[in-house]
């Protein structure tokens, strides 16, 4: 079994409550992935890449209303998660906030089924207003759950995270792409908006178990004292956190040289349809090949994280942004573009595991709902603006110069990784020698 940085520190000042856990371990690790599959099928759904600007694109002719679903979500799932952080700091539990957040979620999701049952009585700017209202309030609750919920893993999943955070997207992965065939069968066979309709229907059956699993987790108290504060003194202590952890400071910064490599992730299918004159309907089997790359992949990269350390993971991450661009230069056929595909499946599953890994065995143990908050925070406006860049650098210029500028920021940051990151692993060896 590994054993991370945190969990080795709080085993030594608390071995009760390591035990305590333990008990549970098994329990917490079947619920965790029962909650995430239920959850899953809603994201399916609710795809701000395929599923929603569809159904913007049928109730406006504007496109700005289109671009305004992915900007929604990115926004609503980064920015709030300092807020998430301090939603659970200084509690034992942290269940209960996840289950409420979770319950307010539930209700959103009923919203927008219910606005797009409304199509057929409501005028179409009315359906477009609280469309928009309703999918903000969902994505905000995205926000806030990240760093409790990060948190509760850090918990309760005290050996062997990556192999969980491998099976966690497996499964996940699975679920998702099963959503989403029944998402496009739906599509394809019912007339609009039936089949949006009855998409978002089962989207709320299915999403609305995941409260009650989150309400069946067994949670330990976690033993650390940890005295209340105030919003404001909450972020007023961000500074001084900066100055005293360095070596996450370092991490930040390595950490958004890769978020700004992103920038091209979301062109490389607009590209091979349109250089090589493909069918349209290549970009379904992208789809589907991203997302069985992500649960495939995933495996490995939890196996390398609790072998190696999850810096070789984070330095996956980049080396694989690297591959990306430089075969969509030297591309000869279209053919190439699948195995691009296949490495944009494989970085998500990189990210999703080495990110709060990282942060788990950099933060102190009982700041880890403060870290993964204050990480992801200053870390989302860089993935909000690096496809936005994008697309500005291939109207300015094209497509092959966006492909060069994301090579040599994903060599930057991979060099960048590789000589500032330090491994916490190392890093406890070193002090317990």
């Amino acid at each position: 079994m590994t054993r991370s940085h945190d969990i080795q520190l709080i085993a030594s000042k608390y071995p009760e409550y390591i035990q305590q856990v333990k008990k549970n371990y098994l329990w917490n690790y079947i619920l965790f992935i029962l909650e995430a599959s239920s959850f899953t099928v809603s994201l399916a759904m609710f795809s701000q890449e395929t599923t929603l600007p569809y159904l913007i694109s049928n109730i406006t002719d504007r496109s700005i209303w289109i671009g305004v679903i992915p900007a929604i979500a990115y926004l609503g799932f980064y920015i709030p998660q300092i807020i998430g952080a301090y939603l659970v700091h200084a509690k034992k539990i942290r269940k209960w906030v996840l289950f409420w957040i979770a319950i307010i979620q539930r209700i959103a999701t009923l919203f927008i089924a219910l606005v797009v049952q409304s199509l057929d009585i409501l005028p179409n700017p009315v359906i477009l207003v609280l469309f928009l209202v309703a999918y903000s309030i969902f994505s905000l609750t995205n926000g806030f759950l990240v760093p409790p919920y990060a948190d509760l893993i850090n918990k309760t999943i005290i050996y062997n995270r990556g192999l969980f955070y491998s099976v966690h997207t497996g499964v996940t992965g699975v679920i998702g792409f099963l959503s989403s065939m029944l998402a496009r069968y739906l599509l394809d066979h019912f007339p609009f908006p039936t089949n949006f309709q009855a998409m978002f229907w089962i989207a709320f059956a299915v999403s609305f178990v995941s409260p009650f699993i989150i309400a069946a987790f067994r949670e330990s108290p976690y033993p650390e004292p940890k005295s209340p504060e105030s919003l404001l003194n909450y972020f007023q202590a961000i500074p001084d956190m900066l100055r005293q952890y360095p070596k996450y400071v370092r991490y930040l910064f390595a950490r958004s040289c890769i978020g700004i490599a992103f920038m091209a992730n979301a062109f490389y299918a607009v590209y091979a349809v349109n250089h090589y004159n493909l069918e349209p309907g290549v970009i379904g089997v992208y789809t589907m090949v991203a997302l069985m790359s992500k649960s495939i992949m995933g495996f490995l990269w939890g196996w390398l994280g609790d072998r190696f350390g999850y810096k070789t993971v984070m330095l996956g991450v980049a080396g694989t942004l690297c591959l990306q661009p430089f075969f969509a230069l030297i591309s000869p056929t279209a053919s190439f573009f699948f195995l691009i595909i296949l490495f944009i499946g494989s970085v998500n599953s990189a990210v999703w595991i080495s990110d709060p890994n990282m942060i788990f065995e950099i933060a102190p143990p009982s700041e880890t709902g403060r870290f993964i908050g204050m990480t992801n925070t200053i870390i989302g406006p860089v993935m909000v603006l690096a496809p936005l860049l994008g697309g500005v650098l291939i109207d300015l210029f094209s497509y092959r110069f966006l492909f060069w500028i994301c090579l040599i920021i994903a060599v930057i940051g991979f060099m960048v990784t590789m000589i500032t990151v330090e491994e916490p692993r190392k890093a406890i060896i070193a002090e317990n020698n």
